[in-house]
């Protein structure tokens, strides 16, 4: 198995998949910027090993996101799908899901998803986040650790839903909308905004 990605989260994704029954000396780690890893070295997949993507996506094609920014999961995604591999679904035995189906998402420790809820390809859904009645996220969205989607909830694609962050029932955000932890969003958003605060508002970095 393929963890892509070398940072803070693909930690969180390794003792998930630990968990599941993978065994630690059977994931490796791709990351393009090695220099910075919080993994050990044994984990580590890089050039000149003589170990290729390739080669190990003949063993098992699997790969699974183990990084939380959208357009980052979304590059990994597409450069390991054109080599052959599958994205593997963390969906974490602690959450609830009212899903059935096939799934193309992460849902990781102790989070709640209702009933008639959509969830895009490559999308995160981080511990402890509820996604309620009738939402839908588009593709490759990080819902945020505690976050909370209440029902009815629309969001488009390559969005970031901070931790603590609550969505009213009924609230359309466009793609790449970035909600900041804590803030309340009380209102739609076109594609873009950045939000943040108790009723959320719009911020220029």
């Amino acid at each position: 198995m393929i963890i892509a990605g070398a940072g803070g989260h693909s930690l969180e994704v390794k003792a998930e998949l630990i968990g599941m029954g993978f065994k630690p000396e059977n994931l490796f780690v791709f990351d393009e910027a090695m220099e910075k890893s919080d993994f050990d070295e044994n984990l580590f997949l890089k050039s000149g090993t003589g170990i290729s993507l390739s080669s190990l996506f003949l063993q098992d094609p699997q790969f699974v996101l183990g990084v939380g920014n959208p357009l980052i999961r979304k590059k990994f995604y597409n450069r390991l799908t054109s080599l052959g591999g599958r994205n593997f679904s963390i969906l974490s035995n602690s959450a609830q899901l009212e899903i059935t189906g096939e799934s193309d998402f992460d849902v990781f420790s102790y989070c709640f998803i209702g009933p008639n809820v959509k969830i895009g390809k490559g999308s995160l859904i981080n511990t402890r986040a509820n996604i309620h009645h009738e939402c839908e996220l588009g593709e490759f969205c990080e819902i945020g650790p505690s976050a909370v989607l209440l029902g009815a909830v629309k969001i488009g694609n390559n969005c970031r839903i901070g931790a603590g962050a609550v969505v009213l029932p009924g609230v359309n955000l466009g793609d790449g909308v970035v909600v900041g932890a804590g803030a309340v969003v009380t209102k739609n958003f076109s594609s873009g905004s950045k939000v943040k605060g108790i009723p959320a508002t719009q911020f220029s970095l």
